[in-house]
């Protein structure tokens, strides 16, 4: 949820120059893999890169070329165990592989002038769940199973099928003498025994 919020206020901020952007959610769960694709590389005249933004202010440069026939250059620390680019002359992926929750932020194919991301064609929020809510979700889901089991069996219990039985409790008192009227055997109680 952080997450999208971050991608969503990011959008509304205007801290990018963008010209064809398109904007695309990718939900994955951890140790899976995922590859963005940024399509029609050809437009870019120089550098063309991706760029991750997660919760921190600035910007991380994952790859970039110097055209879309170059070969791909890691950059800021991403290493190549967990991250492939590969490219064609008119499409360039980003293959992250066994994805944490580290990865989650918003992933840019654009091109480089300046120092700063100016074209950017794809937006990516990656999203990547996080094992507590699926844990909670299911532990959720067998309670309400069991409950309704419990709901179930109770309503169909046969009211005939229950025993009642009549019971007369006396005060502890500490003293033997009875009145006359408790040495009398009761006869109006009932005894009701079903079964």
């Amino acid at each position: 949820s952080a997450v999208f919020l971050l991608c969503n206020s990011l959008l509304q901020c205007c801290w990018i120059s963008v010209s064809v952007c398109q904007f695309n959610t990718v939900v994955v769960r951890p140790a899976e893999e995922v590859t963005l694709l940024c399509n029609d590389i050809r437009t870019f005249t120089s550098h063309i890169w991706w760029f991750k933004m997660n919760s921190s202010p600035n910007i991380s440069r994952i790859s970039s070329m110097m055209n879309s026939g170059s070969n791909a250059l890691l950059r800021d620390g991403f290493n190549f165990s967990k991250y492939t680019v590969t490219s064609n002359t008119t499409k360039m992926f980003l293959k992250i592989k066994d994805v944490n929750f580290s990865d989650s932020g918003l992933y840019f194919c654009g091109e480089n002038k300046e120092g700063t991301p100016t074209v950017c064609l794809l937006v990516f929020c990656l999203y990547v769940l996080d094992g507590l809510p699926e844990l909670s979700c299911m532990i959720l889901g067998c309670i309400a199973v069991f409950l309704t089991v419990v709901i179930i069996a109770l309503a169909n219990l046969n009211p005939d099928s229950q025993s009642y039985a009549a019971m007369n409790f006396r005060s502890n008192v500490r003293s033997n003498r009875r009145s006359a009227d408790e040495r009398v055997l009761e006869t109006n109680v009932v005894y009701a025994a079903t079964g």
